[in-house]
C-alpha cells in the first residue's frame, strides 16, 4: 500500500516522501495516528498544495514545544510529599501522573506521556532524576525531590 508520509518517522522517511508499507501497519497505525494519507491521485495532488502549511504547522508544534521545554529547564527541581513507611519506600508510588500533575500546578502545561521515569515509577524517597521530553528532538532532565508527609509538616 502506498502511502504520502505526513510527519517524519525515523524508519519510513520524511514529509511528503511517497513510501510502500503493509497494508495492516498503515490502516492500524499510521492513518489513525495521522501520520500518513493514502497516496491517490487526489491525496498527492492535495499534498503537494498543503505541504507548506504542514511544515509551517510541524515548526509552530516544535516552538510551543520548546517553550514547554524551557520553562521545564528554569524549574530544575520540584519536589513531591508521599507518605512513606519507616525504611523509607513509598507507599505505591510516583508516577509520571503525579509528576505531571505537579508541573500543571506550577503552570506549566504537562501530559504524563512526555514523561519518562527510571524504571517506570519512583518507589523510595529522595532525589530522582526524570526525562521531559515535550518533542522526539527535545529532552530535558529534570530532577524530581521525593519527600515524606512528615517532613512536609514540619516544615510548616
Amino acid at each position: 500500500m502506498k502511502v504520502i508520509i505526513l510527519s517524519k518517522l525515523d524508519n519510513l522517511g520524511n514529509i511528503g516522501e511517497i513510501v510502500k508499507v503493509k497494508p495492516g501497519y498503515a490502516r492500524n497505525f499510521l492513518i489513525p495516528n495521522e501520520k500518513v494519507i493514502l497516496a491517490t491521485k487526489k491525496n498527492i495532488k492535495k499534498f503537494q498544495v498543503s505541504k507548506m502549511e504542514l511544515k509551517n504547522k510541524i515548526a509552530k508544534k516544535l516552538e510551543l514545544a520548546k517553550l514547554r521545554g524551557q520553562k521545564v529547564h528554569n524549574l530544575k527541581t520540584i519536589t513531591i510529599f508521599c507518605k512513606v513507611s519507616s525504611e523509607g519506600k513509598v507507599f505505591g508510588s510516583v508516577t509520571a501522573r503525579d509528576i505531571s500533575n505537579k508541573l500543571i500546578s506550577l503552570g506549566i502545561d504537562v501530559n504524563k506521556k512526555e514523561i519518562q521515569l527510571p524504571n517506570n515509577s519512583i518507589k523510595t524517597i529522595g532525589k530522582h532524576l526524570v526525562i521531559f521530553k515535550p518533542h522526539k528532538e527535545i529532552s530535558i532532565s529534570l530532577k524530581v525531590n521525593v519527600f515524606s508527609l512528615k517532613d512536609s509538616k514540619k516544615s510548616k
